[in-house]
């Protein structure tokens, strides 16, 4: 189970990591794929080279992406509480802990993590 991350580190904020996400996912392999294909039809100079360097530069940036959600995954603001699993002699029962009360005035849903028995509560 991943560590939680020190309360120095600051995340980006939503915003970013979907514009990241989405340059990520699909504005530079749109501008590779156009580079390559103009450069074919037009005769542009460079065109492996060029669409190469920018599937490299979406390679680091979805590595970003992917680096950055699971420090956010670790860090555990998005969840509103966690559902606790335990096994006992006569069943299994859940349990509701660290319900964030806010959101469940304000939200018309919530998200839970869920611990099974034996995993660490914390998150």
């Amino acid at each position: 189970m991943s560590q939680p991350i020190p309360s120095s580190v600051k995340l980006p904020s939503p915003a970013v990591y979907d514009k990241l996400k989405l340059t990520a996912q699909l504005i530079l392999p749109a501008f590779a794929g156009l580079y390559f294909g103009l450069s074919q039809i037009w005769n542009l100079p460079a065109g492996a080279e060029v669409s190469g360097t920018i599937s490299l530069i979406n390679v680091f940036v979805g590595v970003l992406v992917v680096w950055l959600k699971s420090l956010h995954d670790a860090s555990g603001p998005q969840y509103d509480g966690q559902l606790s699993w335990e096994d006992h002699d006569e069943g299994t029962s859940l349990r509701l802990t660290r319900i964030d009360l806010q959101a469940l005035e304000n939200k018309g849903e919530i998200l839970l993590r869920v611990n099974r028995p034996g995993e660490s509560m914390t998150g």
